[in-house]
């Protein structure tokens, strides 16, 4: 079974050896995967149900030539080369949508789309309008702070801050999601913290850099985020993903140093 999740993960990945390969380290990202995939074949009218993980995860690496297409050109891409998904432009557009979280963890949607994700219609949803190009729509999203707004680099981040005392002393919690673009959204009222929870994915992305739709720089923030809130070398953190069932401490810092600069995080 290890040799076939490397083989499906290639699709989103093509440079990920068997030596970059641990089994553990990708448990939440396929429960991510099955849980999409079943989503979008409970809709049997939309999509063929008799179709294997497989054969979803082989339309991905079509999906990276589409990062400079129109939505409606990228559609018509896809459809072209993968028959077997309905051909309807309804069905075609919840697909690609679906495969492109799949591909960037993103959630992204035509603006009358149906959104089959795990949050609301339009929370932390990426608007793909027909005649704008992935690319753009994914850049657009994320906006960068203006740097008359940054703070300056004297300002640093208290060493101390991290989820578990975030926890401990002030009573939040974390919410994890699958979603990038909902990454450290906060409910100040109900004290809970978004957290993207596949870091293994944020790490393959930027060891396997291609910016066409994410850009480095945001990659490297998120990753950063993630090891400020969650340091590795720190036991009280260990303890605390155990009790959520998160497996990502043991990736490490993924060769970054834990950033306090508060200038550095624009996004």
């Amino acid at each position: 079974m290890t040799d076939n999740k490397l083989t499906l993960l290639r699709n989103i990945w093509p440079l990920l050896t068997e030596a970059d390969f641990n089994d553990d380290d990708y448990t939440s990202f396929f429960d991510f995967i099955t849980s999409k995939i079943s989503l979008l074949e409970e809709h049997a009218n939309l999509v063929p149900v008799s179709s294997s993980l497989e054969k979803w995860l082989q339309v991905i690496p079509d999906l990276k030539d589409i990062s400079r297409m129109t939505r409606h050109a990228a559609i018509e891409y896809v459809s072209g080369k993968h028959h077997f998904i309905r051909q309807d432009p309804h069905s075609l557009s919840i697909t690609i949508d679906t495969l492109i979280c799949l591909w960037l963890s993103l959630e992204v949607r035509s603006p009358d789309g149906m959104l089959t994700g795990d949050v609301s219609r339009n929370m932390g949803s990426i608007l793909w309008n027909e005649g704008n190009n992935l690319q753009q729509a994914t850049r657009d999203h994320f906006s960068k702070d203006e740097p008359s707004l940054l703070p300056t680099r004297r300002a640093r981040i208290d060493p101390r801050l991290t989820m578990v005392r975030l926890a401990s002393a002030y009573g939040f919690r974390p919410t994890w999601v699958h979603n990038l673009a909902l990454h450290l959204d906060i409910d100040w009222k109900n004290r809970t913290i978004m957290i993207y929870e596949h870091k293994v994915s944020i790490w393959n992305h930027l060891r396997f850099i291609d910016e066409q739709i994410l850009e480095k720089e945001l990659l490297e923030e998120a990753m950063d985020t993630l090891n400020l809130l969650f340091p590795f070398d720190d036991d009280a953190t260990q303890k605390f993903l155990q009790s959520q069932g998160k497996e990502f401490f043991k990736l490490g810092s993924c060769k970054r140093q834990r950033e306090l600069r508060l200038d550095r995080y624009i996004h």
